[in-house]
């Protein structure tokens, strides 16, 4: 059986506006039930170009460290407080 591996790049091109990027991770889509293509349980790893997450058999908030450990390190602080909103813990790898 194949593993599912999603690559892309961190940071949406043209989104930038005034020296700003805007992160392709987000917390919750928007609109609120937009379309998703494959489920959670489908990714096996994301390959952004600051590295690679392992997601595979890890719970949501291990899966939350995991990304926001690859996305670009000027977003990692909001995805962080995001993240705390959320779950109401710190992500953790653990």
């Amino acid at each position: 059986m194949g593993r599912l591996t999603f690559a892309s790049p961190q940071i949406q091109i043209g989104r930038c506006l005034g020296g700003k990027c805007a992160s392709l991770f987000v917390l919750v889509l928007c609109p609120k039930g937009a379309g998703v293509v494959t489920t959670r349980a489908h990714v096996h790893y994301v390959v952004t170009e600051y590295g690679i997450a392992q997601l595979f058999g890890k719970n949501l908030r291990q899966r939350a460290a995991e990304l926001i450990r690859i996305a670009a390190p000027e977003h990692r602080q909001m995805l962080e407080k995001a993240s705390f909103d959320r779950f109401k813990v710190m992500p953790s790898l653990d």
